[in-house]
Order: structure tokens, then sequence, then C-alpha cells
């Protein structure tokens, strides 16, 4: 299915989800803060398939786009429905109301997704442990803060394996390096950097008018 095609479903659930608004294939709580609390639409090799996904984005961390990294398939790994269902909408809405929202409404405050980004499970991806570590830092916990930056940065740059440079390590660790250093020198402004980089998130993905 296309983004458009998903935009027409999301925007048929909108009305019975309060709170939230819809850009292509995701819905997400508004206003948009700190953190990006959504849900995506997603296709299958079916196209008659669809997948639902529950998401965070911490805005902080630098992002041109929108991916699942924090997050996951509601109702499973395999779970899917059918877009020819006559009960697709009711359907969807109950899921998102078992599974999501319980999620997602209680993040109200910093420390709200440090505590969701643990109860992922997930600790040992390196963009969860990225995002872990700038939440930390957005909280004012600088000293775990440069702990879990040391960690990322080592981890990526860390290119045993690897027949050639993979850009993406390196941005990673620069941007690691770059506010465990503010941190530590002036947290003031690792503050602002980390205000100025979830500003240029947000408008790369076009949510300026949520926020």
């Amino acid at each position: 299915m296309t983004k458009r095609e998903f935009e027409k479903i999301g925007k048929k659930l909108l009305p019975r989800l309060p709170g939230f608004s819809s850009k292509g294939q995701w819905l997400f709580m508004t206003p948009v803060g700190h953190t990006l609390r959504a849900i995506s639409f997603d296709g299958s090799s079916d196209k008659h398939q669809i997948y639902l996904w529950v998401v965070i984005k911490l805005l902080s961390v630098p992002c041109e786009d929108l991916d699942f990294g924090l997050g996951w398939r509601i109702g499973g790994w395999t779970n899917s429905w059918n877009v020819n269902d006559p009960n697709l909408e009711e359907s969807l809405l109950e899921a998102i109301k078992r599974e999501a929202l319980p999620f997602l409404e209680p993040i109200k405050t910093i420390e709200d997704t440090i505590a969701a980004i643990e109860a992922l499970g997930k600790s040992e991806v390196s963009f969860v442990k990225e995002a872990m570590a700038f939440a930390l830092a957005r909280s004012g916990n600088v000293q775990k803060a440069c702990q879990q930056l040391d960690e990322v940065a080592r981890e990526a740059l860390d290119m045993k394996g690897f027949a050639m440079r993979i850009v993406w390590r390196e941005e990673m660790a620069s941007r690691a390096l770059t506010l465990k250093s503010l941190l530590l020198n002036n947290p003031v402004a690792a503050q602002n950097q980390l205000s100025k980089w979830e500003i240029e998130s947000i408008k790369n993905l076009g949510l300026e008018k949520f926020v």
C-alpha cells in the first residue's frame, strides 16, 4: 500500500483517537515535544495485509526520517490485518487501545521517555543505546549519560569485521563524543545543542505545525 492509502485509513481512525494527528503512514500524539509518540502502518509482501507498529522517537537524536527502532509490531511480529476486512477500523482501534495507548500515553517528561526505553528491553541495540544516552543527557544526569555515550562511541568505532567505512557508525560516534564533551565542559551548551538537534529533527520530519 502507498503512504496515501495508509493516511486514508489513519484519518478514519483519528476522530476516535483524541490528541492524535496524522502525517503519511504515521499517527502521533500532539503536541510534539522532546519525544514523538506514534503509531505507524507498515506494508507486507501481501498487498492486502498490513502491520501496525507502536513507536517512540527521541527527537534530540538527529534524524531525517522515522524508523521502528524504538518500538514493536502490535500483536506480535507475524500479526497483520487484512485491508479488505469490513471490520478493519474497529479491529485496528481495539489493538491500538489495548497495546499502544498504555505505552504511549504515560510518556510526558523526559524521565518517562527513559522509563519507556528501558521497558522496550532492547538495551543491546546501538540505536537504543544512543537514544538512552541522549535522554539521560536531556534529563541532566551527566554521569550516567557520559558513561552511556562512551559505550555508544566505542561500539560505533569498533569496525572489526567490516571491510569498508560505515558512515552512520562514524556519525553516531561523533555525536556521542561531541555531546559528552559539552556535558563535561559546559552543561548549558549541551542542553542548547540537544534543543538545536530536536528542532532540526522536527523540521526534517515536517512536524513544525504539530509542536
